[in-house]
């Protein structure tokens, strides 16, 4: 006889559709891209464009998805990363165009790659300092505000400049803008 573990775990696994019936429907909804060689899942997708399937249990990353079944499980801590020619894509689901790596490595690849979201509520996408629509400082004024001695208080310096206290500290901790040398 089974302990209840093992027959937790078995009922819970054969609710999973078997990964043959998911490589076949992964299979009927992508489509091929001439030339940047992508997959391109047509099925549904989430706010970034990432494929999305129910596995059975629950809804599972396409490209992830791929990825497991070609190579096996995604260890733990690890994220499947895409490096499509041309430009990622978050649809695509081309093996060839997933690699497997440490969440730090997923986000390093997000930054390299210009996708890094550096707007707060405006989502713009790779834009930082001047060049943000919202921006009220120069690089100049950044590094003044970094100037002032510690006797100065972050109020009397965000009044000089038209900004908030708080962002005054982030600057001069290093939170904000700490890109700029």
């Amino acid at each position: 006889m089974c302990d209840p573990v093992s027959s937790a775990i078995m009922r819970s696994m054969a609710k999973l559709i078997p990964l043959v019936v998911l490589a076949t429907k992964i299979e009927a909804r992508t489509e091929f891209v001439p030339g940047k060689g992508c997959r391109v899942w047509v099925g549904a997708r989430n706010e970034k464009g990432y494929g999305r399937i129910w596995n059975g249990e629950r809804l599972v990353y396409v490209h992830r998805l791929v990825w497991e079944i070609e190579h096996g499980l995604v260890g733990a801590g690890l994220d499947v990363l895409h490096d499509c020619p041309g430009g990622d894509d978050p649809a695509c689901c081309a093996i060839e165009h997933l690699w497997c790596g440490t969440h730090a490595e997923n986000m390093a690849d997000m930054v390299a790659k210009g996708r890094a979201r550096s707007g707060g509520r405006t989502g713009q996408l790779g834009v930082r300092g001047t060049q943000h629509s919202r921006s009220k400082l120069t690089d100049d004024q950044v590094r003044e505000i970094r100037g002032f001695p510690a006797a100065y208080k972050g109020t009397e310096i965000a009044r000089r400049y038209g900004v908030s206290p708080s962002l005054v500290y982030g600057i001069r901790s290093g939170r904000n803008w700490g890109w700029l040398k």
